[in-house]
């Protein structure tokens, strides 16, 4: 990438996690619900709208970048991602080692179930 990310700009955080964890809400009684699994400091990103939509797409309205450290021994694909209090599945992961300081950009799709959003609110309620 020929870009960089200065670090000041690693100000928000974003959450990865299992989005099918089970929680014992009763002993023999369990609710599928986002499990955290690591938080990442994360800048927002911004790319062209050529650019998202020659890797995904038309469809980018509900599309986040964000650049995070790069971090080679995590799979960024078997997590869903909570940021900003919204949760999304992670589309697509443009890796860099080219710096000494390197960073990966992660596109993050908003999930939506049953024609609306999922934000903390339904999660607390038991319903993910």
């Amino acid at each position: 990438m020929a870009n960089t990310v200065e670090l000041w700009r690693y100000r928000e955080k974003v959450v990865l996690g299992d989005p099918h964890g089970r929680v014992q809400v009763r002993p023999g009684r369990f609710i599928s619900k986002f499990v955290p699994k690591i938080t990442l400091h994360a800048a927002p990103y911004r790319l062209s709208e050529r650019y998202i939509a020659s890797i995904q797409g038309t469809d980018f309205q509900n599309t986040v970048v964000l650049a995070v450290r790069h971090r080679p021994d995590l799979d960024y694909e078997s997590y869903q991602a909570f940021y900003k209090g919204k949760y999304y599945s992670i589309s697509y992961i443009t890796p860099d080692e080219s710096n000494l300081v390197s960073y990966d950009l992660i596109s993050l799709k908003l999930v939506a179930r049953n024609g609306s959003t999922v934000n903390l609110q339904n999660d607390s309620e038991g319903g993910s």
